[in-house]
């Protein structure tokens, strides 16, 4: 299935840094921060699948929806909106993923699978605007092989609300009409569109992804502030599509533990779940490189089984860039310790793991795992080895922080 296009991965320092330049030079030291990821965002797996596909969305802050004076955007409702249509038809699609695929931390998006799709003879399908808004970003990214036009759209629905749509093949006619051509990279337009409006087309890419983002949410992470705004204000889906359009998508809806549309924010401080940055590698409040990071947390769909991902070995890629490699989402094995439950007080915690997604599968290593600080844990993986086999952490294991 498709990547989530509209990943901001920008570090939020970095912004009070490019602030301070022409806005020429802005989007170039943007465009730079382009990359290629997997195209099925939501297969929770430890290989990546198929080929890889990225565009960086939002670039910076300035896409945020409150705007300057006479924002395009000003009109909009202020605060929460429910919406009121699906951005497709249900029969045009065989099932819907919500928020945390691992990729490395939880993804802050979802999205739909096409149904009968076949990349050879694709059969487009309408996309539809989930509540009244203004379009006010169209990113044209080119990354398949054969060519195809692949379109992030942004879709400003309030005042501190948007919708981020990615893999869009094509826009309507109404709303190419009023861009006119469109340009390789970040087109900025304002398009009032209303409820249930067809606003593009889908079909080319398996999978269409779909983000909310909610500045007035505040997520349990321990450091918010070290996030980019789609993971720090993602949406939960089911505050927005209630009632009978909130149940037509549950109807759809892989998960079947609570909450039924995910969920990206595990952290507890003075706990070993949720998500950890790279002693030495990422620096402090700043969210890259993705090589720094690591995860304790939860199945996207097995929601009570444990997973772990480590991107550790992504320093040896060319670019560090956000792809799942080999081996780097595993299952914890067996019946462990819940890690929200770990604390300094349990000392050193040995996890087995498997690449299988139940806790019967094969043990394939070994995790050693000691929270030292309320924000700070010691961290090591042995491939091949089972608890029994493994008596400590040796010189090679790391360090993590909050």
């Amino acid at each position: 299935m498709g990547f989530d296009v509209f990943y901001f991965n920008s570090i939020r320092s970095y912004f009070r840094v490019v602030a301070l330049v022409e806005i020429t030079l802005v989007l170039t030291v943007i465009s730079k921060w382009r990359m290629i990821m997997p195209t099925r965002p939501f297969v929770f797996s430890g290989i990546a699948q198929g080929t890889a596909a990225l565009v960086f969305f939002f670039a910076l802050n300035g896409c945020d929806s409150s705007g300057p004076d006479n924002s395009p955007t000003d009109s909009l409702a202020k605060g929460h909106v429910d919406f009121t249509h699906l951005p497709v038809d249900l029969d045009d699609v065989t099932e819907f993923i919500g928020l945390g695929a691992m990729q490395v931390f939880p993804k802050d998006h979802g999205g739909f699978f096409v149904k009968n799709w076949d990349a050879d003879a694709p059969s487009l399908k309408p996309v539809y605007a989930p509540a009244n808004g203004i379009i006010t970003l169209v990113d044209l990214a080119n990354f398949r092989a054969k060519g195809d036009d692949d379109l992030a759209i942004r879709l400003d629905v309030s005042s501190t609300i948007y919708i981020r749509f990615g893999h869009v093949d094509a826009l309507s006619e109404n709303i190419l009409s009023q861009i006119g051509s469109l340009k390789f990279g970040e087109n900025r337009v304002s398009i009032a569109v209303s409820a249930g409006e067809q606003i593009g087309w889908i079909g080319q890419w398996q999978g269409f992804d779909m983000g909310i983002i909610d500045k007035d949410l505040s997520l349990d992470f321990v450091h918010p502030e070290r996030y980019p705004d789609p993971q720090r204000y993602a949406g939960y889906y089911f505050d927005y599509f209630k009632g009978s359009i909130g149940q037509q998508l549950l109807s759809i809806t892989v998960r079947t533990i609570e909450p039924r549309g995910g969920k990206i924010d595990y952290d507890i401080r003075g706990r070993i779940i949720g998500n950890w940055f790279l002693e030495g590698t990422v620096n402090p409040g700043e969210y890259l490189p993705f090589s720094g990071h690591m995860s304790i947390a939860y199945g996207y769909l097995q929601g009570d089984q444990i997973a772990i991902s480590d991107a550790y070995e992504r320093r040896f890629l060319p670019d560090d860039r956000e792809t799942s490699g080999p081996d780097e989402i595993v299952w914890i094995a067996g019946d462990p310790t819940s890690p929200e439950t770990v604390g300094e007080e349990q000392g050193l915690i040995k996890y087995e793991y498997t690449e299988e997604r139940h806790p019967q599968g094969p043990i394939r290593g070994v995790f050693l795992i000691q929270l030292v600080g309320p924000e700070r844990l010691r961290f090591e993986r042995f491939a091949g080895k089972t608890a029994d086999s493994v008596n400590g952490f040796t010189a090679t294991a790391r360090i993590y922080l909050r």
